[in-house]
């Protein structure tokens, strides 16, 4: 009798201790899926797959190539938008300092509605350079590549799954950092 008891008190406070401790596990939802070698081989190359631009083309060339507009101005830094597809935005970043027609993308960024593995961009960019933990199994890392810097941080929480990537020159992706 005397162990039925403690089970059961056992069992009704774990149950009750629980809802006290903050739930740290991936959405199930959540489906991470594997870097393709096309797309590593873009940021490779200073740009994201289907982008208009690339980290070092000249804000002039950008604009032949696609309709940008002006989103904001922060941290030093200029960012342009265009629109890929509907609600689906590449962010080109500029120097604010002296801004010209010949001013040079710094970093790109865009998100993705799912989440990229940490494991398959560690098989194209090795560990990370930088790393941070956010806990549920969700680590913001950068990676160094040659010249370019990228950073991939998934996000999945409250039904919204994406993962943002950067690439760009050191001290811009530290700036986003």
């Amino acid at each position: 009798m005397k162990k039925i008891i403690l089970a059961v008190t056992l069992v009704f406070c774990g149950s009750q201790f629980t809802n006290f401790v903050p739930e740290l596990s991936i959405d199930a939802s959540a489906k991470a899926y594997e870097m393709k070698t096309s797309f590593a081989k873009d940021l490779k190359a200073g740009t994201m797959p289907y982008a208009k631009g690339f980290v070092g083309m000249t804000y002039k060339k950008l604009k032949t190539k696609a309709k940008i507009q002006k989103i904001d101005s922060y941290n030093g830094q200029i960012y342009y938008s265009h629109e890929r597809a509907k609600d689906d935005w590449d962010n080109y970043i500029f120097k604010k300092s002296n801004f010209s027609s010949n001013s040079k993308i710094i970093s790109i960024e865009r998100s993705y509605d799912y989440i990229i593995s940490q494991k398959s961009v560690e098989k194209y960019f090795g560990k990370p350079y930088k790393k941070q933990d956010f806990g549920g199994g969700f680590i913001r890392a950068m990676y160094k590549n040659g010249k370019y810097y990228i950073i991939v941080a998934p996000y999945s929480e409250d039904g919204i799954t994406a993962t943002y990537v950067t690439i760009g020159t050191k001290k811009a992706v530290l700036k986003r950092w």
